[in-house]
């Protein structure tokens, strides 16, 4: 998610430590998977019964020069596999489309990647004239 937060986006350089963000951030999801497990487990459930869906990106901009657009899909397709090996087949796994949606059309396709499904956000209100809108206006374009 990139948290409101306005400049550049950093994610995919080091941290102070020196360490990836993007490595850190698939240890904590490998992490979240096995709480997941763990927490199923706990109830006496599978962890695609206690779970739907996992979000493994929200909003990162690849509008932006600083997205290393080809880092990303490897990070997705890791974090992918990162779900699917601890916590199966019927939890789905969604990412943002970055907003845009067209740089998508081939990526992951379902024979190679079950349950996967694009998050597309169509927000409305960052422009003067939309926010004007009427609320048919708004749904012909959403939908």
């Amino acid at each position: 998610d990139n948290s409101g937060r306005h400049g550049e986006t950093a994610w995919q350089q080091a941290d102070e430590t020196g360490l990836p963000n993007v490595a850190r951030t698939l240890r904590v999801w490998t992490r979240l998977c096995h709480f997941f497990v763990n927490a199923a487990r706990a109830v006496d459930m599978g962890p695609g019964d206690l779970i739907q869906a996992v979000e493994v990106v929200n909003e990162a901009p690849c509008f932006r020069a600083e997205i290393d657009r080809d880092l990303l899909r490897a990070f997705i397709i890791e974090t992918y596999y990162i779900v699917r090996n601890t916590l199966g087949p019927s939890v789905r796994v969604y990412f943002h489309d970055c907003f845009l949606p067209h740089i998508w059309a081939d990526f992951m396709p379902p024979s190679r990647f079950n349950n996967v499904a694009l998050d597309r956000h169509e927000y409305q209100v960052f422009s003067l004239g939309q926010i004007g809108w009427t609320r048919e206006m708004h749904l012909r374009l959403a939908c």
